[in-house]
């Protein structure tokens, strides 16, 4: 499967610091390596893929939301939407 290219036509990546698109890309990634191959199958079996759920405790890191200059879009909207897009 190709990679998620992402469609911007609200002009949000000129909103976004370069740590909130790194943020961003790197849950493509994920999505793309880990997320997409086994959705599909586990939607078809009506169960939760449950072997994720370490890997995506893995990606949030706590120490970043100690961080009072921390965005939360950092952790909201790239996440969300780059997690969400497999929802079609």
């Amino acid at each position: 499967m190709a990679k998620f290219q992402g469609v911007d036509y609200y002009e949000i990546d000129s909103l976004l610091s370069e740590e909130e698109r790194m943020v961003r890309d790197t849950v493509r990634e994920w999505v793309d390596d880990n997320l997409l191959p086994v959705i599909e199958k586990a939607y078809i079996e009506r169960r939760f893929p449950k072997e994720l759920i370490p890997q995506m405790a893995d990606n949030c890191p706590d120490e970043v939301f100690g961080q009072a200059e921390a965005r939360i879009i950092s952790f909201g909207g790239p996440r969300a939407a780059s997690s969400s897009r497999n929802d079609y």
